[in-house]
């Protein structure tokens, strides 16, 4: 499952004990393990300098403790309505394949190579950023603790990886992401913060409904609220498959 995506979702509590930064994020992965089926509806705003553009997708997920599948579909505008991106996320091999359905064009490609690190339907975010960081991808340190957070450095073991560097910053009460800040070999690229105002609870999951991340370079920001979320609820396979992709 994965430690880290576009939005992050313990009941559990980090304690005082002296945790490394591995511990950490095994909580905050612990997190996002605390479902089988969920649903949302996602508003997504790209900003570009006074230039804004909306557009609405849902996400269905299902996780069975081997892979997590992931499927976004675009309902709004209509210029791009039943666009799909299908996620398959497995955790212990680390292997993370991807399917993106163009519905104008009847056209099914799979994601691969360096596609991964394009942006994703013209947003700050990547195709990767969408599949989401895997646990064992990166090396976490714990940097420092204050009495409020608990500060990570994330660092790729894929020499080839976009990012070089990944800041994190963990709520101890709730072991969420409250931010994160992205590096590249040519310095810091986008910050990504989640809303402390919008964090969640529904059954034992902790969530953020509202996340923003900002381009340092650009200056460009995407911002995604998400509304009418659902735990536990009936998803196939099938949803979550090729055909679910094209239906």
């Amino acid at each position: 499952m994965r430690y880290f995506a576009i939005l992050g979702f313990t009941c559990l509590s980090l304690s005082a004990w002296a945790l490394s930064g591995l511990d950490v994020m095994k909580k905050v992965n612990a997190n996002n393990q605390n479902f089988k089926t969920m649903s949302f509806e996602v508003l997504m705003t790209i900003t570009r300098g006074k230039q804004t553009r909306e557009r609405n997708f849902y996400n269905l997920k299902k996780y069975d403790g081997i892979v997590t599948k992931s499927l976004i579909k675009f309902y709004l505008p209509a210029n791009i309505k039943g666009t799909s991106l299908l996620t398959h996320s497995y955790e212990k091999k680390n292997e993370k394949n991807q399917w993106i359905y163009l519905p104008a064009l009847k056209s099914l490609s799979q994601i691969k190579g360096d596609k991964k690190k394009e942006s994703f339907m013209g947003s700050d975010y990547t195709y990767s950023d969408v599949a989401g960081r895997q646990l064992y991808e990166d090396t976490h340190t714990l940097v420092k603790k204050d009495k409020k957070y608990y500060y990570i450095k994330s660092v790729p073991k894929d020499k080839n990886d976009l990012y070089s560097q990944i800041n994190l910053t963990v709520k101890r009460k709730h072991p969420v992401v409250s931010k994160a800040v992205f590096f590249t070999k040519k310095g810091k690229l986008k910050t990504l913060t989640n809303d402390p105002k919008s964090l969640r609870k529904i059954g034992p999951m902790y969530f953020f409904k509202r996340s923003i991340v900002v381009n340092n370079r650009t200056k460009g920001s995407t911002e995604l609220e998400l509304s009418a979320v659902k735990r536990n609820i009936p998803i196939s396979d099938s949803d979550l498959g090729i055909k679910g992709l094209k239906d």
